[in-house]
């Protein structure tokens, strides 16, 4: 059952789920001491350390992570969200030989009200984050890359991911909703936002059909969906990248994940200074993994329709609140005309003379 409210995080409470995990084989939880981590857009984060009585037996971690649903109704995102990322912990990470993510010791997913919550392996003692708000290290953004293109690997281009393609008119209902995204947006700040971007926001737009259909003729693969740099731990020492939060975990062509990681939060110099290098040491990775079919034209290519497919990301941050949208555009916007992703967008012949209309 899903936990109601922090209230229910009890003793008995987490002695049953870590014996049903395997991880308590014997004797009882002493104490619990709960202390807040950090509050996020549908969930709380807490630590709860844990004291064992002196005859319990087994892996007995001495704190975990809980992933509690925060209160509240429910909103179809949030919905949509929460039972994605439960998905991933109760049925993708159990079936691969490696799970890029922490331990999950229980999910569970209530469909009648929307809430959720995981208890997860506390990574703290063990791993470290890149630092919030700062781009990656070389060696973290190189180990990123390295985790990204295990977990591809791993997926790649399986029969049974094709059934999760977006059918004809789920591509329909996103175009319009993505069309309807820009338009309100450029009516809105007209020119408080450059000329160049407005004219690659209206080609994006006008692509939108063919850039969400494009995975239907490309190799396609498990994606994380956010994996901006923030949601990767890293070792101290020896020992595996983990990458946190699954909730926005879809199907479609590898690269798309490299575009979080590297165009959209980075500062142009430092991303034009290592963007090809990440870029063809992820495609080296997958050729090492046996990945033959795929050659680095097609790798690049594919990057570069991801930068333009995320192109409209930051307008839907804006609308979420974020202030962090004006950054995420002028990375993005920078990105598209550095890589000329116009040439690999197939844009409708309307796209120039609208934004003519607009000057």
């Amino acid at each position: 059952m899903v936990l109601p409210d922090h209230a229910a995080i009890t003793r008995d409470w987490l002695a049953a789920t870590l014996r049903h995990a395997g991880a308590l084989t014997a004797g009882a939880v002493d104490a619990i001491e709960i202390d807040a981590l950090r509050r996020k857009s549908f969930s709380n984060l807490l630590r709860i350390r844990i004291a064992y009585a002196p005859d319990a037996a087994g892996e007995r971690p001495p704190s975990l992570v809980l992933k509690l649903a925060r209160p509240g109704p429910a909103g179809v995102t949030m919905r949509r969200r929460r039972r994605k990322e439960h998905e991933f912990y109760a049925a993708i990470a159990p079936a691969m030989a490696e799970s890029p993510a922490p331990r999950a010791y229980a999910a569970s997913w209530d469909e009648a009200t929307g809430r959720s919550h995981l208890l997860l392996e506390d990574c703290s003692r063990s791993h470290a984050p890149t630092p919030r708000g700062l781009p990656p290290t070389s060696g973290e953004a190189e180990a990123a890359v390295d985790r990204l293109a295990s977990v591809h690997a791993a997926w790649w281009n399986q029969l049974a991911l094709r059934d999760g393609l977006p059918p004809p008119a789920g591509i329909a209902a996103r175009t319009r909703s993505a069309r309807r995204l820009v338009a309100d947006f450029l009516a809105e700040l007209d020119d408080r936002v450059a000329a160049e971007t407005r004219r690659a926001l209206r080609e994006v737009a006008a692509a939108y059909p063919a850039l969400l259909a494009t995975p239907s003729a490309v190799p396609v693969t498990l994606l994380h969906g956010d994996s901006h740099p923030w949601n990767f731990l890293h070792p101290v020492g020896a020992g595996r990248t983990i990458l946190l939060d699954w909730e926005s975990w879809s199907i479609g062509a590898g690269p798309n994940d490299l575009v979080a990681l590297i165009a959209m939060r980075s500062l142009p110099d430092l991303r034009r200074e290592r963007e090809r290098a990440l870029v063809a040491r992820y495609h080296a990775n997958l050729l090492a993994a046996g990945i033959e079919e795929y050659d680095w034209d097609a790798c690049w290519d594919d990057y570069r329709r991801g930068v333009a497919r995320r192109l409209i990301s930051p307008l839907r941050l804006r609308r979420a609140g974020s202030g962090s949208w004006q950054a995420c555009l002028g990375c993005l916007a920078l990105a598209y005309h550095d890589l000329g992703c116009e040439e690999v967008v197939p844009v409708g012949g309307d796209a120039a003379t609208e934004d003519e209309r607009h000057r």
